[in-house]
């Protein structure tokens, strides 16, 4: 995790390089705003933290911390709230979500942004690719790897097995962007392996730890109905994962 941090941090650097009057001052303004407090974005948020701390010891971090609960809708009421306020230094956005949101705001076009645990910021049409820097003065990188680098390394361990068949597994994920960017991603290459055959085990994404609830009973029904199908399971990005029930069921 500490070294996505680093990498993001020489982007952030290179963003602010327009803006030199922003660092006469020793105090530095930070926005940061979560999707939900789940592990992924919360720890590398707090790595995020040590690591400008540490290459920034002369000057003083006022960062704000804000957390849109899993909502969109949330996410861009906090932007709004922000926009009646003097402009922060950087603003940087952790997830999907509340990246879509700030990737969409008019009012902080002037102000030098970045994401950070978004799964598919190209597809999602927030950068042009991995690393560039948008129209909307906004930069980052994802966390994941890419979908065909996945189905390599698993169609390499079934092939060691030498199976009778391929192995059907259940790609089971929610419709938050995220997780079902990476599950049409999968689909569309899985033909291209022998050893693979990959299911799509779905559910709406519903907010709220209510809705973490809800989403695990849905598919944990679905799971017991294609039980017999299914070879095994590969549990998406996004609030599932982080869904301690649903492997436990």
């Amino acid at each position: 995790m500490t070294k996505v941090s680093v990498s993001l941090l020489f982007t952030f650097f290179s963003l602010v390089l327009s803006a030199r009057a922003a660092w006469a001052s020793e105090t530095i303004d930070l926005v940061i705003i979560e999707t939900l407090p789940v592990p992924i974005v919360t720890e590398s948020r707090v790595e995020f933290e040590k690591e400008l701390a540490r290459i920034m010891p002369d000057h003083e971090l006022n960062i704000t911390i804000y957390n849109a609960e899993g909502s969109e809708i949330r996410a861009k009421a906090i932007l709004k709230e922000l926009a009646d306020k003097p402009a922060p230094d950087l603003i940087v956005s952790a997830a999907t979500l509340a990246t879509r949101a700030l990737n969409a705001s008019d009012d902080f076009l002037d102000v030098p942004k970045l994401f950070m645990v978004v799964s598919a910021p190209v597809e999602e049409g927030i950068v042009p690719a991995i690393g560039a820097i948008s129209k909307r003065n906004m930069t980052g990188e994802s966390h994941v790897l890419d979908a065909k680098v996945k189905l390599d390394m698993l169609e390499g361990v079934l092939k060691a097995s030498k199976p009778d068949a391929p192995l059907t597994i259940g790609l089971v994920h929610s419709t938050y962007p995220s997780s079902s960017n990476l599950v049409n991603q999968l689909l569309t290459i899985d033909g291209q392996y022998k050893n693979i055959n990959l299911v799509p085990i779905s559910t709406p994404y519903l907010e709220g730890d209510a809705g973490l609830l809800e989403m695990t009973d849905r598919i944990t029904d679905i799971l017991q109905e294609k039980a017999i199908e299914l070879d095994g399971y590969w549990l998406s990005s996004g609030p599932l994962a982080v869904a301690s029930n649903l492997v436990k069921k």
